[in-house]
């Protein structure tokens, strides 16, 4: 019984610890009513936060499960590279301090928060997985709603933009989170061949969620007239198909 007790209160932690990186996917879908241009400032304001109890949640991490960052090639690009622009932006405006020059500091900061607490824990990744495949399928169905009408514009000048401002970013991003749902889709398709087990309710969670995402976001792509976001899609499924070709020697 202690053994169950102890077990359903570790994943209850790696469930709350995953939320405020969860958080910062959700970036996305706020907008603010109270604040000027409330499209863009409510996101940045909700990343701050979002980055404040990320760093909270890491600093735990290190302190009290003395977990450490083995350092790779990759990590060392991305340091140099933000260090690099960071400085490029900083000369180009006279040493003063510019929104994008905050926003790529912490974007790299963030990278090595992810990189430190998910390193090794496949629940947490997971969840994260399911939240980030969730948004695109909010902002499909968001867009879907805006196009019959039951949903306003975020600009008057067009009928799609999901939580943007306009249909291009938002459909580059749907296009984005289609790919990983393609992959899922494919990857765990075979849960409706199969005898339903409720150990398996994580897998069916993920695969549902992709199969829904991808069928509103291929609904929902061609009116966003957005050719960048179907090409990006187009890469994107082409990849993930050749992986499962390879993959399975066909």
């Amino acid at each position: 019984m202690w053994n169950i007790i102890k077990y359903l209160l570790k994943k209850i932690l790696d469930l709350l610890f995953v939320i405020p990186f969860s958080a910062i996917l959700f970036t996305v879908l706020i907008i603010s009513q109270k604040l000027g241009n409330g499209i863009v400032t409510g996101k940045y304001f909700w990343f701050y936060l979002s980055i404040g109890l990320c760093s909270l949640v890491t600093a735990g991490l290190v302190v009290f499960s003395r977990k450490r960052l083995q350092f790779n090639l990759l990590d060392v690009f991305i340091a140099l590279f933000g260090l690099t622009s960071v400085l490029f932006i900083n000369f180009i405006h006279n040493s003063e301090a510019t929104t994008k020059q905050v926003l790529l500091t912490l974007v790299v900061i963030l990278y090595f928060y992810f990189r430190l607490s998910f390193h090794g824990n496949k629940h947490a990744v997971y969840w994260l997985t399911v939240c980030f495949i969730f948004t695109g399928l909010v902002e499909a169905v968001w867009g879907f709603r805006q196009l019959y009408g039951f949903e306003r514009s975020q600009h008057y000048l067009f009928r799609l933009t999901g939580s943007f401002f306009n249909p291009g970013p938002y459909a580059c991003y749907v296009a984005t989170v289609f790919s990983m749902s393609f992959y899922y889709a494919l990857k765990y398709s075979i849960c409706y061949q199969v005898k339903f087990r409720f150990r398996n309710l994580p897998v069916y969670l993920l695969w549902g969620v992709s199969v829904l995402n991808v069928i509103t976001s291929i609904l929902v792509l061609p009116a966003s007239m957005s050719r960048a976001s179907w090409m990006a899609t187009a890469g994107g499924c082409g990849f993930v198909l050749l992986y499962f070709f390879q993959k399975t020697g066909n």
